[in-house]
């Protein structure tokens, strides 16, 4: 007990304080940056959870359990919930669209322009899309390439 006097050479037990502390405010910061702050607030890092987040920057944390400003037993490890980065978008069909017209679905999708490939093709009018990789409908990474092929009117050499 505090404040309790013992006769000198008396043994004392003494058990450390599990009480912990605050979960830190961690919203935002670096994966490294967060355990780091948690070390210091004397609070362990349990699970780091993986999520896909448009709004949160890659490998930054999104939230935490028990919650941001709460207390934490040191006994009890804070799990966060980390940005895997932007989600999956599904890729537009720019097959049989002109250029301009399909890199702007391409743009509008969430995707990027990749590569574009000319292809010689009497049967199209030059500048149609007649391919494109990833195919249309699958599934892509946010601001993934789209590459497309187009048609041209100039015969190889």
């Amino acid at each position: 007990m505090p404040g309790v006097k013992h006769r000198r050479g008396s043994m004392v037990k003494v058990w450390p304080n599990s009480a912990g502390g605050v979960v830190p405010v961690m919203r935002g910061l670096p994966l490294a940056q967060a355990t780091a702050i948690l070390q210091q607030a004397g609070l362990k890092l349990g699970q780091v959870i993986m999520q896909p987040s448009d709004s949160v920057d890659k490998d930054a944390v999104i939230s935490s359990l028990p919650p941001f400003g709460s207390q934490a037993s040191r006994d009890v490890p804070v799990n966060l919930t980390v940005s895997a980065g932007a989600g999956e978008v599904a890729v537009p069909a720019v097959r049989g669209w002109g250029r301009t017209r399909a890199q702007d679905m391409i743009k509008q999708a969430g995707l990027n322009v990749g590569n574009i490939r000319y292809i010689y093709d009497e049967e199209n009018d030059p500048g149609i899309v007649l391919r494109q990789d990833p195919q249309a409908g699958s599934k892509a990474a946010k601001g993934s390439n789209v590459n497309i092929w187009v048609s041209t009117d100039i015969e190889p050499e």
